[in-house]
Order: C-alpha cells, then structure tokens, then sequence
C-alpha cells in the first residue's frame, strides 16, 4: 500500500511536524510505502527530508488542487489543523482533498465541543470531503457524532502513537544535570497556552514539601508567537521565577526537542505538569508521550486529560486553582509509593501506543479506505454496444406519446393498453417532470412541435395551482379536477422544484419564468425529511440559479437543503454503504447529481466529493457485467440485504441517462448510454421497453414479462433517456439489428 502524508513536516518546528513523522515511521513499520506533502509557508527551506516528495505552500491556493492530482498513492493522510492550511479557517485543504487520486483518510487534530459556526462549518467540510476520519479519543468521536453530525461509523478512534520507552541509559540524571533532584516537567513549544504560570505559583508548595524539587519547562518558544511578540512571554516567566526566589527549583532548557533527547528527559524526569488553561484541549501529544513514559501526571480537566486521567494515573485538579494544584504535585514529589502506583497505571494507558502499533492501526483504517471506496459490485463500465444508435425519430415519437396523454390539465397518470386511463386522473409529479423533459427538449430540436409549448404552459398552471399555502404541494387530483389529498410527499414538492427551476432556466417566454419564480420563492423555506426530496429540490434550485445567479434567497435554501443532505448522508452511511438512508429504493442517479451540482454551484470540494463516493456506490449498484440493471422495486436494496432483481421500471434507467449524461466523467457518460439501452432490450429479460410504433414506453418488467401499461411516469423516463441520447451523440439512422438483443444471465446473489 503506496501512502501520501500531508502535514507540516520537519524542519518546521511544530507538534503537528513532528506527529508526521513518527507517523510515518510507524507506518513504515506496519509494511507500507510512505511519502510526504509538506504544508510550507515558504518553499525551498533548508533541511527539506528525502521522503518530502512535494511542497505545498499554505497561502497559495492553486498549490492545493495541483499538488493534489500529481499524487500516486493509494490512500492519502491529511493531518488536519485549522492553521496550517489556508484560506478561511483553513478550508483550502479541501480543495486539495477533492482533487486527490485516492481515497483519503483525515487525522482530525482539534474537534472543538462548541466551536463558533465558521469553525464547524470548515471542519464539516473536511470531514464530508474525507472517506474516513480519525480521532485520537473517545471524546473526539462523540463530539464529532453530537456536535458535528457526523457519522460515528465513518470514525476511528486511534490513540496518539508514542515512542518506546525502554530502560534508561546509566548515568542519565547525572548527563542532563538532574541528580539528586526531584523532577518535574513540561515540554512542548511554550506559549500562554501551555500555563506554566499556575505551576510556576504553586511549585512554593511543592518545594516545601520536597525541598530537592526542581520544575523543568523545556522547549522554544512558539515560533508564531516569537514572530509577533518575541520573547516577552518566556521573559515574563523568568521575572516571576526570580520575584519567587524560585531560582534554584526552575530551569528553562530553551530549544525544540524531540526524538532520542525528548525520550532521555522523560525518562529522567518523576513528575509531568500539564497545567493548559483551554479546556478544549482533544488531545496532547506532551500527555500521550508522558503517560508512555510511565510519569504521573497532574492536570486540568481539558478534553483529553479528563478522559485518559479518569483511573490511577494522575490527578486533575480545576484550572487556576493553584492550591489545589501545588497540593497534588507536592504529593507525588514527596510520596515514593503514590509515584509507583500513578507510574504503573500510566504505563498500562501508554503500552499500546507505541508507535508501531499505531502504524497498524491506520494501516487496517486505510484498508477499510480503499474498500469504502472500491464499493461492491463491477470494477468497470461495461463496454457498450458499438453499433447502437437511437432513430432520428424515437425523440419527436417520446413528445407524441406525451401529448396524446396530456389534456387541458395535465398529464393522465396511468393508461390502460396504451389508451390514457381517465380513472386514475393527474399527479404533480408527472407535471412536474414534464416541465424538464419539455423544456430540455424544446432546447435540443431545431423545430420543435407546436404542441409543445402548450404541454409546458399546461403541467405550469398545474403545478401553479397544486401549491398549498405553506409552500408544499398537492399531488394527486382525481378526473373531475379535485385534489384527493390534503398534501403530497417531500418528494412532489421536490420534484415541483425540480420542475420550477428547469422552467426558470429554460422556458423561453418571460412570463412562465416569472411564475416559476413566484411560486418557487413561496417553496423557500420548506424542510425536508427526506434524502430524495432534498435531492430534488437541490437540483431544481441548481438549475434557477443558472438564470438567476445572484438570487440570495435561492442560494441559502441551496445551501441548506445540501448541508440536509449531506447530514442524511452522514447519519445512514456505514462501511460499505455510503448512501444517504437505509435503503436504494429508485431515483437513485438523482442523488449524488445534486451533491455534485450543489458542489459545483456552491465551490464546495467537501460537496462534491461525498457527491463522488455516492455516485460510484450507485454506479457500481446499476451495473452488471452485461449492462445497465435497474433495482426492482420487489425488495429493493435493503443495507446488509440481498439486491431485488424484480420489478425493474422505468423511471431509474431514465434518471440514470439523464444524469449520468450531464456528467462530466466519462465513466458515468458510458453507463448513461447502458441506461439509454435497456429501453431497447439490453436488459435482464431481452425486452425493449420503448414502444417504437407509439413513441410510449411499458411500465417495466418481471420475471413474467413486460408490463404492457403505458403511464406518464415510464413515457417521461423514457423522454428522458432520448435527450440523454441526444447528448450523447447516439442520434443517427439506426442499423438493422441481427436478432432480438439476447436475455441477459441472472446476476448472482
């Protein structure tokens, strides 16, 4: 397995630099290949490492995408902090994440419990962008489920890895000046967060106590910090040391350390001070280092140290009391036996970090990665049919059957034989999707039929008058023009912003784009429940905003309705099913269309990659070897369940063509055309759908055979697949055919 790391990275003197590489040798250890992108303020440094195969400058944004796609790996780590990356809160890594080759697996550094909105918003965006997340506490998980909405199932909790402790060298204390003394430390880069100045007012305590004491602060200071104020802070604490007459029990060693010299004073050292003010402290690299190297520890209760401090390895002790602080160091300075007992329970907590079996750990995380995002089903599109050609004639027929089951109000649902049946009345829906197949073929033909404008302006004034005051819609009206219900579904009003926002991208007469404005601005503020009806209503305001870009309203309810959907898919998904509910049922191309366009529309990397993970979750879905293979509505496809073969209709192979077509992958341009030929009779029974005498299309087929039913819904779907097939370039005078296409093999369970 072939492993990028992108972090900040030795030289550069950080924690987070110093993470990576000993990530990367613990990796390395765990038997992969790993390199590194190192996030640079400045590229070109000395001291650039053999294993840094590319640099990326944090404040130049078109670092991000370019660095990203000249990867070759086979998974890819970013090690997340807000302020190591660029642009707003450090959401350009999401650029870099969306353009990577690979699945990639997020090492989140901070997850605050209660971050400010822009904060959530940027670390909700890397995490959607990511295949998977990792964590270094229970904590850290439990915030991202609560707080953020994310899935815990998308979530690893791996522990910070330590190094190995093992005996130390002889004459260890005497080499670094410690002997005879009873040694207490902090290290780490130093800065007000680290609050040494509540240790530093409560060590009088500790020397009363154990008059051979001696606190250790050891580390330069921040290098951020030194840049904007030089060492006053350092400066301030060495004044308080001397106010103190504490000379004598303080040593500041001024230098970044780390590795062999960091293990030697850890080892020499009896006690570790970890007295942070911030209590949303996810995790300390300085406390898993000190808890390995068996030390006791004293510490306020920040995130971290409150859950791995909860047994016998330590005392938390409340931040700024310093009585209470001095009294819990005094005790393990002065009291052997309590220091024993502290040092083996922090030894127990510190055993399995160890650096090597971290590697293991993220290896075996990096493998649930790729198979995430590998997903069951085909490897590849299957290779379509050469010679397929859709006649020059099946598109104009589509129209034909449309209008001959379109009255005065709209079109009749259900048809008996081919014959409208008047019994079963209208649905906005059918309305609703009449808009965009209309207007997308009105578009599409040099002449288009006359009758055309009049079906538009029809399914217009019938979606107009399904609007109930709410915003919401009717669906179903009976023949004698009354609606049969008190409210549609989530998904027709959905599908009448699908309808309304192609009539307001498309409709070449002012007057029917106004109204579809004015009814589509009453739908605005409509929630949705549900992980279609989102996608509907998305990609119906996509489309609004192609006339309309500067609309702010329509922009917020975009925005909305894809943070909705993308909580949906957070909420369902689940190794293996990255879906957004618990089920496929149909429509399902629908889908990652609208978290690719939100994307798109909103310039939202996260968006469109949880966009990609579900499209080829569905691609792989729709596919056999053989060609394109609807789920049959018999069962659908239930998470852990088996596939229902049986009944196949309509309406998910012309979503499929459809979308599938506007894409810009050619991949999914290919299993559009697989779409468009399972009306033709690639399909699991050897049957054409498409009724090519009529121009209509049968309802879908069992085992038994074709559905010989003619509705709206399948005419539509059908419509739909023809204007894919002209996008695709598949119109052209159609060649004699050798025989019936053939039956295609059972798929296996």
């Amino acid at each position: 397995m072939r492993t990028t790391i992108l972090s900040t990275y030795p030289p550069r003197a950080c924690g987070l630099a110093t993470f990576a590489q000993d990530l990367r040798g613990g990796l390395l250890r765990a038997g992969l290949e790993v390199d590194v992108v190192a996030s640079v303020r400045e590229p070109g440094g000395e001291g650039r490492r053999a294993e840094v195969v590319a640099e990326l400058r944090q404040d130049a944004r078109e670092d991000y995408a370019r660095v990203a796609r000249g990867l070759e790996a086979d998974v890819v780590s970013v090690q997340h902090e807000h302020g190591i990356f660029g642009g707003p809160e450090g959401r350009w890594v999401e650029d870099f994440i969306g353009a990577a080759p690979a699945p990639v697996v997020t090492t989140l550094h901070t997850v605050l419990p209660d971050p400010p909105e822009h904060y959530r918003a940027a670390l909700l965006g890397v995490a959607r962008a990511s295949t998977r997340l990792v964590v270094m506490t229970e904590t850290a998980r439990a915030l991202l489920r609560d707080v953020y909405g994310v899935s815990p199932s998308r979530v690893d909790v791996i522990p910070h890895g330590t190094p190995a402790f093992g005996e130390p060298e002889p004459g260890l204390r005497r080499r670094l000046g410690l002997e005879g003394r009873t040694v207490l430390l902090t290290f780490g880069l130093l800065g007000p967060s680290k609050g040494i100045e509540v240790a530093l007012e409560a060590l009088p305590r500790v020397v009363e106590a154990q008059p051979d004491a001696l606190y250790v602060v050891l580390g330069q200071t921040h290098p951020e910090i030194v840049k904007h104020s030089g060492e006053a802070y350092r400066e301030r604490l060495i004044a308080a040391v001397e106010a103190r007459g504490l000379g004598e029990h303080v040593r500041f060693v001024d230098r970044y350390v780390e590795g062999r010299e960091l293990q030697a004073w850890l080892q020499a050292a009896d006690v570790y001070v970890s007295p942070y003010p911030g209590m949303d402290q996810i995790c300390s690299g300085t406390l898993a280092n000190a808890l390995a190297a068996g030390l006791p520890v004293v510490s306020t209760p920040y995130l971290h140290a409150a859950e791995v401090l909860a047994g016998d390895a330590g005392t938390l002790v409340p931040v700024d009391d310093v009585g209470a602080f001095g009294d819990a160091l005094a005790r393990y300075a002065s009291d052997v036996e309590a220091r024993r007992t502290a040092s083996e329970a922090a030894r127990a907590l510190g055993a399995p970090t160890e650096w090597g079996q971290t590697g293991e750990a993220y290896r075996r995380t990096f493998e649930a990665a790729i198979d995430e995002a590998r997903g069951p089903g085909p490897a590849s599109v299957p290779a379509p049919d050469g010679a397929f050609r859709v006649h020059p004639g099946a598109l104009p027929a589509s129209l034909d059957s449309l209008s001959a089951l379109t009255d005065d109000v709209g079109p009749i649902q259900h048809s008996a034989h081919g014959i409208p049946d008047r019994r079963h009345g209208y649905s906005a829906d059918d309305a609703a999707r009449a808009l965009v197949a209309v207007y997308a073929a009105a578009r599409r033909l040099d002449r288009p039929p006359a009758d055309l404008f009049r079906i538009a302006r029809t399914c217009l004034s019938f979606v107009h008058h399904a609007q109930r005051p709410d915003g919401t819609f009717h669906n179903f009206m009976g023949y004698s023009r009354s609606f049969l219900d008190d409210g549609g579904s989530e998904d027709t009003t959905g599908r009448a912003l699908w309808g309304l926002g192609a009539t307001r991208a498309w409709a070449p007469d002012e007057k029917s784009r106004a109204l579809a404005r004015e009814v589509m601005d009453r739908s605005l503020d409509v929630r949705f429940t549900h992980a279609r009806a989102m996608a509907y209503a998305i990609t119906g305001l996509d489309l609004a905003l192609e006339r309309d870009p500067g609309h702010a309203w329509t922009v917020e309810a975009l925005r909305r309705h894809a943070d909705a959907l993308v909580g949906a898919f957070e909420a369902a998904s689940a190794p293996g099913w990255p879906w957004v509910c618990g089920e496929m049922t149909y429509s399902n191309a629908l889908v990652p269309h609208a978290l690719l366009r939100a994307g798109a529309r909103l310039e939202d990397p996260g968006l469109r990659a949880v966009g990609r993970r579900v499209a080829e979750f569905v691609l792989r879905h729709s596919l056999t070897a053989d060609g394109f293979d609807a789920i049959g509505n018999r069962g659908w496809l239930v998470r852990d369940g088996e596939r229902a073969a049986f009944d196949q209709q309509p309406i998910e192979a012309g979503y499929a063509a459809w979308f599938w077509a506007r894409s810009g992958d050619d991949r999914f341009r290919r299993a559009s055309r697989l779409a468009v030929e399972w009306f033709y009779g690639r399909n699991r029974i050897g049957a054409p759908l498409f009724d090519e005498a009529t121009g209509a299309c049968y309802d879908g087929f069992s085992e038994a055979g074709v559905n010989r039913n003619q509705g709206a819904e399948s005419v539509l779907a059908s419509l739909l697949a023809h204007l894919a097939a002209v996008d695709l370039g598949l119109v052209g005078p159609a060649p004699e055919r050798a025989s019936t296409p053939r039956a295609r093999p059972e798929r296996a369970a």
